[in-house]
């Protein structure tokens, strides 16, 4: 018994002190540059704040906070500037969405929702698995990430509650956890998928027309016929994947669930006003901005408004958010639709894991350790090109993992361009394969805002996420080295 605690607490001391250990020995004994000592810091913050997220040595909210003192501390940012990342408008964004979702729960509307969506689309696990996964690719490419991941994380936690009651707790969280990840990984596989579904692909196209304008420039028809054939195989791959992994067999009685909808009676006029609330907002998301569809240009109802520019997804979701705390109930005489109680179940833990997400990608080019290692590409150009491309995605997934794919675009294209001119070789060889291994990084809460969204959930475990992210990592930068040198390499 005594041996088992000193060993635990063993254990617990190399959780606490190898990530704060290691940073400090990467800065001391292995510098990447004796004379800007500020990146070597920036690196050693990263490998300390890693360690402790993969290893949870403290709330993951709270190692997400430590640029606020680290940042300053070290000259790399200074205290404003460091918490201002924390109140990113995608943070606003994940706060509407939350608010609407709490409101959806409150009333009861999530289980109706649930209950739907399983008697539409049939009580098997495939079937379930993959109505939640093909939603999920769908809306992501034409609405963001975020918001689709938002979107469809309350039917999916109505639905694990239903089978809480069904299965024993093993099952029950190999369920939710597959369940929530395939959700979460779809939506990052969809925004890929088409031009305006993520940042990163529009950074490319403008980059891609300004520097090489004698090039035919690549639109949304040209990139939907690119990208989306690799995007729907690794879905497909994906499901297969998480099909196997939700290694449980559902023998479910549908009665049982049409029994539970019936159960719900009539929809009441709460439900009904928040379930139009819900069709607003989503159609106001789908249609903010315009789409530009090659010789078709649609235009979206914000370019309608004096200051339409300014509008982002996080204006509508507040907007929908605050309206909710308007309205009045017909069934509870003097509230709301939404309460005081909903604000107090915003997930702060979540909030602060976002902010540190977007204060790490800020700190990663203050400090100078993203041109640096945008730098280091520059010994590619005297390897194969089929290597150049395998390293150069297996460095934009893993820099994704800590910064935002927008940020890691940035950065990294404009190096590509200039290799690219060095090689006397195609851009796109180098430049398409890079933006869309920015969106493939699964293996981290902070990685991409859909997997943050699902991990506040509290039903997916870091070490899940690792394990079923580390091999979607892999499986994504195959598929993208593959189409490089087969569809892409054909049809550019």
């Amino acid at each position: 018994m005594y041996f088992k605690l000193v060993i635990k607490s063993l254990i617990y001391l190399f959780k606490i002190i190898a990530g704060p250990l290691i940073g400090l020995l990467s800065i001391l004994l292995f510098p990447l540059d004796a004379d800007d000592m500020q990146l070597n810091y920036m690196l050693g913050i990263i490998i300390w704040m890693a360690s402790w997220w993969i290893f949870q040595t403290v709330p993951l909210g709270i190692t997400a906070l430590m640029p606020v003192f680290l940042f300053p501390m070290t000259g790399i940012m200074s205290t404003d500037d460091v918490a201002g990342q924390y109140l990113n408008q995608v943070i606003f964004l994940f706060i509407g969405g939350c608010l609407v979702a709490f409101t959806i729960e409150r009333w009861g509307l999530h289980q109706r929702m649930a209950l739907v969506l399983i008697n539409n689309i049939g009580y098997s696990k495939k079937k379930i698995l993959a109505g939640f996964m093909l939603s999920s690719f769908i809306l992501s490419m034409w609405i963001s990430n975020s918001a689709t991941a938002i979107m469809l994380l309350a039917p999916a936690l109505a639905l694990i509650s239903q089978m809480d009651g069904m299965l024993d707790i093993k099952k029950a969280n190999i369920f939710a956890s597959g369940l929530l990840l395939a959700i979460a990984y779809s939506a990052s596989i969809g925004g890929a998928s088409t031009l305006v579904g993520t940042p990163p692909n529009l950074i490319f196209a403008a980059l891609y027309a300004e520097n090489f304008p004698e090039l035919k420039s690549i639109g949304f028809a040209d990139w939907f016929i690119l990208v989306f054939p690799v995007s729907l195989l690794f879905l497909i791959i994906m499901f297969f994947y998480f099909n196997k992994v939700i290694n449980i067999n559902l023998d479910i009685d549908g009665n049982i669930f049409k029994k539970q909808l019936k159960s719900l009676g009539k929809t009441s006029f709460e439900e009904k006003i928040i379930l139009l609330l819900f069709f607003i907002l989503v159609i106001l998301w789908f249609s903010r901005a315009g789409l530009n569809l090659g010789s078709i240009e649609i235009p979206g109802w914000s370019e309608f408004l004096p200051f339409g520019d300014l509008i982002l997804d996080s204006t509508v979701a507040v907007f929908i958010a605050a309206l909710l705390f308007l309205i009045p109930s017909k069934n509870k005489k003097g509230e709301k639709l939404a309460t005081k109680e909903e604000l107090k179940k915003l997930p702060i833990d979540v909030i602060f894991l976002f902010g540190g997400g977007f204060a790490l990608a800020k700190g990663f080019q203050e400090s100078g350790l993203a041109n640096y290692l945008a730098e280091q590409f520059i010994f590619l150009e005297y390897l194969p090109i089929i290597l150049i491309v395998l390293v150069i995605c297996i460095f934009m997934v893993i820099i994704t993992e800590f910064s935002s794919n927008t940020a890691s675009t940035q950065l990294i294209l404009p190096v590509l361009i200039v290799l690219s001119a060095n090689m006397n070789i195609p851009p796109h060889l180098l430049m398409l394969p890079a933006t869309i291994a920015a969106s493939f990084a699964f293996m981290l809460p902070v990685a991409t805002p859909p997997n943050t969204i699902i991990f506040g959930s509290e039903r997916v475990t870091v070490s899940a996420m690792l394990k079923k992210g580390f091999w979607m990592n892999i499986t994504g930068v195959c598929l993208i080295v593959i189409a490089n040198y087969t569809i892409w390499k054909w049809l550019i």
